[in-house]
């Protein structure tokens, strides 16, 4: 319920003309993983958590279906994100940069940068794309 409201306020921000950038926008496509539904991953006989599964699953959807002006996508590789996040599961790294791959949020715009690059030239290149996208200098 927390990304609910923290969306809303997101929302009313951007109708009052404030540029808005964030790390993360909530996906309908996959659950389980990615900033998608949780609950949804698994099956459940439970009529509760069946409800509970349902209402999680609109309420994503509808935050989905809310546009991104553009959508900034860091591709990284296997190798590059191990050594940024030694501490995480290599399966499970490998298993979110499969799949992250395979978000389209709705059909956003999408620009996909090479983060393996280095840290400098990946927010260059991220700045470019704001600037482009909200005509405003951002440093």
């Amino acid at each position: 319920m927390q990304e609910c409201w923290a969306f809303k306020r997101l929302l009313k921000a951007h109708h009052d003309n404030i540029q808005i950038v964030t790390d993360r926008y909530p996906q309908a496509e996959l659950a389980g993983c990615c900033d998608g539904p949780g609950l949804s991953a698994g099956y459940t006989n439970n009529p509760v958590i069946a409800w509970l599964v349902d209402v999680e699953k609109r309420l994503y959807q509808k935050m989905a279906d809310v546009h991104p002006t553009v959508v900034i996508f860091l591709d990284v590789d296997l190798q590059t994100a191990i050594s940024r996040k030694p501490d995480h599961n290599m399966n499970l790294l490998a298993t979110k940069i499969e799949k992250t791959r395979l978000l389209r949020f709705g059909g956003a715009p999408m620009v996909k940068i090479d983060a393996c690059q280095s840290y400098d030239n990946v927010k260059k290149q991220a700045f470019s794309v704001i600037e482009k996208y909200t005509n405003e200098k951002v440093s």
